[in-house]
């Protein structure tokens, strides 16, 4: 009898080493592993609009418009990873959660729509720019420039539907001090999906934003798969956790000229987490692993210090 996170945790690896070595090539493009997605998910579904979208914005980013390829971390193979990822914890959920918590066709074909976009033009820079922090500053960028290009293709599309679901991009917003928009995020996954009463109140300059996704359960679920896909690829496992926060740590160097290596794995595993993921499915795939790379960049930082 096959166990299914041992299966996707498998699945996802390889994923992971296949999309690496065809980035190193030069012959990884986004829309193909977009197109995969879409196609396997639904076959015989009208997710159409949705698909046609999320294929143009990989175009244009497999094309260079949003330069994002001069990042050595938010680049396509970033991208492709999220997108993989997201439909792969989608499945997950979907083959083990009660039949009223099943995400429909259309429902993952919004998050992995949102995925392909989450960011787009992405600058190298984090939300703060010369001292200040703009929260959601990079969402709100890579939102206008995908339903931009978008409407330049289909100009009579109905974008509707389209709008709604790239507001999901909102939710990768991990920025600035606690808590931040994926905090506002985390704790409505925890009140929807675990019953616990809500720890936070969004002030309302956030709360206009994020109000589509916080006022429905399927929203929440769905933003919380996106924000765990965002950082899958970074702690699936120590080899390729290892190959993220290298990439991590040049670029945020780069930008910051702050960042070491080691501080750079606290990063991921310490602010952006919280030494767990949002969703039962990524926390029953990995938080084992999260929590033994935890200890071992806990260790690494003590010896830093111990070092001056």
């Amino acid at each position: 009898m096959t166990n299914p996170f041992t299966d996707t945790r498998r699945e996802l690896s390889g994923k992971y080493y296949e999309l690496d070595s065809s980035y190193i090539k030069g012959t990884l493009k986004l829309s193909d592993v977009v197109v995969y997605c879409f196609n396997d998910l639904a076959p015989n579904s009208d997710v159409t609009n949705f698909k046609l979208a999320a294929i143009e914005i990989a175009r244009r980013i497999d094309c260079g418009d949003d330069q994002t390829d001069s990042n050595v971390y938010h680049n396509r193979l970033h991208f492709a990873k999220v997108v993989f990822s997201f439909y792969q914890l989608a499945r997950l959920h979907n083959s083990l959660c009660e039949p009223s918590d099943r995400l429909t066709a259309d429902e993952i074909a919004m998050g992995l729509l949102a995925a392909t976009a989450h960011d787009v033009c992405h600058d190298g820079h984090g939300n703060t720019l010369n001292g200040i922090h703009t929260p959601l500053r990079l969402e709100h960028i890579a939102i206008n420039h995908s339903r931009q290009w978008v409407s330049e293709k289909y100009p009579d599309m109905d974008l509707t539907a389209i709008n709604h679901a790239l507001k999901l991009v909102y939710a990768t917003d991990v920025s600035g001090k606690h808590p931040t928009p994926a905090d506002y995020i985390r704790c409505a996954y925890d009140m929807a999906y675990k019953g616990r009463m809500p720890t936070l109140d969004a002030p309302i300059n956030l709360l206009g934003q994020l109000h589509p996704i916080l006022t429905s359960p399927k929203m929440v679920l769905l933003a919380s798969l996106l924000q765990d896909s965002d950082i899958f690829s970074s702690v699936v496992d120590e080899h390729h956790h290892a190959k993220e926060n290298l990439r991590v740590a040049y670029e945020r160097r780069g930008a910051t000229d702050t960042l070491s290596m080691a501080q750079s794995g606290s990063f991921f595993i310490e602010k952006l987490l919280k030494l767990r993921l949002t969703t039962d499915v990524a926390n029953h795939l990995i938080g084992d692993n999260l929590r033994m790379l935890q200890q071992k960049h806990a260790l690494i930082i003590r010896q830093c210090s111990a070092l001056g």
